[in-house]
């Protein structure tokens, strides 16, 4: 089943894709992808042939609209359905001001409140901005970061400057398939749909900037409930990293949940995405969701 499709106009006036499935009443929660994939690749993949929800499945979105989950899954600027700004650049201050937008909208459209935020990659680092201080208290009903790229040390990261248009990068095959670093980890079927669907909306690297906005990221700010989650063999952080992330949460309410031997994108994988999503339902039983 093809997702909702909703383009709202964010408050510099550039257009958002959101995406949705789920039923309608269903308990609200808001999808926040990674550097370099967008939301349908990332959180509603099909493979032919398979249950979008089953074990076998891969699609985040259909597996959690089983139970009851209704789904909204903005693109970042550059990514899948929401075209580059000018001059192109996406940078996480303008990731964050997107996400507002996207609250503002469901609270306004749909009469959501306080929704559980998941950001997974560099979308857990979205997330984390978004959900500190007042903001996260206000708005949401807690956080998931999930394989949450974050680093307590500042980045070294160099600003390209924002006046000047962005070089032109082609994203690859084997870009698409990085990520599986675990053998045997993920089935033929299943990578090669993730291939093709992440090369047919996202044929163009995006163009991220201003990197060192994340080193704003500070778990002292973060007070309301929060699920750390990551692989155990994830390559794009590490256990040091991730505890120093959890035990920085304020909230006394955070629980750390290591999914063993999985890499980074859990949520794709037979067997272990139905570890992951159940930890996500456990997460929100105990919060009131």
């Amino acid at each position: 089943v093809e997702p909702e499709s909703y383009e709202i106009e964010a408050d510099d006036g550039h257009t958002l894709k959101v995406w949705a499935k789920g039923p309608k009443d269903g308990t609200p929660v808001v999808l926040l992808h990674g550097r370099t994939w967008s939301a349908r690749p990332v959180w509603d993949l099909q493979v032919e042939g398979r249950d979008g929800a089953s074990e076998l499945g891969a699609s985040t979105m259909d597996m959690m609209a089983s139970h009851n989950i209704r789904t909204y899954a903005p693109d970042f600027r550059g990514l899948g359905g929401t075209v580059r700004d000018v001059p192109g650049y996406t940078t996480p201050n303008r990731c964050v001001d997107d996400v507002v937008c996207v609250m503002k909208w469901l609270e306004k459209e749909f009469g959501v409140e306080k929704p559980l935020l998941v950001g997974w990659s560099q979308g857990g680092l979205v997330a984390h901005l978004y959900a500190q201080g007042d903001r996260g208290l206000a708005s949401l009903s807690g956080v998931v970061l999930y394989g949450s790229i974050y680093d307590p040390s500042p980045t070294d990261a160099v600003a390209a400057p924002m006046d000047e248009e962005p070089p032109v990068v082609m994203n690859t095959w084997e870009g698409a398939m990085e990520d599986w670093t675990v053998p045997g980890i993920i089935d033929d079927l299943t990578a090669e749909a993730y291939g093709h669907s992440a090369l047919e909306w996202d044929p163009r690297k995006v163009s991220w900037n201003n990197i060192h906005e994340f080193d704003q990221c500070d778990s002292a700010k973060i007070k309301i409930p929060t699920l750390v989650i990551h692989g155990e063999k994830d390559v794009y952080t590490d256990m040091e990293k991730q505890r120093s992330l959890f035990m920085g949460i304020e909230c006394a309410d955070k629980t750390w949940r290591v999914v063993a031997n999985a890499d980074h994108p859990v949520h794709l994988y037979p067997q272990k995405r139905k570890v992951w999503m159940s930890s996500i339902l456990s997460f929100m039983n105990s919060i009131g969701l």
